[in-house]
């Protein structure tokens, strides 16, 4: 296997997962963990009793949602629901992704990606702007001492807490343009 995608999922739920690869026998597989598990798991394709590789594989119990393409500019930006997790891919290079969120002042948001923690070569960088675009706060490398430099740091965190009431967005896109 090179590449699946998502490649997380909501413990208790099915995640239908697609595969890329070599001498594969399906394009797909199926992950279900048991329901408040959480955590990073391996994951492999399975025939017989023959197994591929092992990709690593998010779970967590707060709810998922897939990308939603388009999504690059302020008016096509993909409406969230806090708290959630968003499985999604970069497009193409320069590609940027906003997500539109509704805040309360004083409410902490709190953005993280787990891109280089899954083998993804992403290097993110989070963006937070207020509805206009005008913009609040960024993160691009965030330093995870649980994971050392596996990561090169690459994945972002942003925490914030909001000045009033009102639309926001994340911006999500890669530093290196890829």
């Amino acid at each position: 296997v090179t590449e699946m995608f998502p490649l997380g999922g909501q413990a208790g739920k099915p995640t239908t997962v697609s595969v890329n690869g070599w001498n594969l026998p399906k394009k797909s597989l199926t992950v279900t963990a048991r329901t408040g598990q959480r955590g990073i798991v391996p994951v492999s394709v399975q025939a017989g009793k023959r197994s591929s590789n092992r990709l690593l594989f998010a779970l967590d119990t707060l709810p998922e949602c897939t990308e939603s393409e388009p999504n690059n500019e302020i008016p096509k930006a993909q409406a969230i629901a806090l708290p959630i997790i968003v499985n999604g891919r970069v497009g193409a290079p320069g590609d940027w992704d906003l997500f539109r969120f509704e805040g309360k002042k004083g409410q902490n948001i709190v953005a993280e990606v787990h891109a280089r923690r899954l083998n993804s070569p992403l290097d993110s960088l989070l963006q937070l702007t207020d509805a206009k675009g005008a913009f609040l706060a960024a993160n691009d490398d965030h330093e995870d001492k649980g994971w050392g430099l596996v990561t090169h740091h690459a994945d972002s965190h942003l925490s914030f807490t909001l000045p009033e009431d009102g639309t926001y967005l994340l911006h999500l896109g890669d530093t290196q343009e890829q």
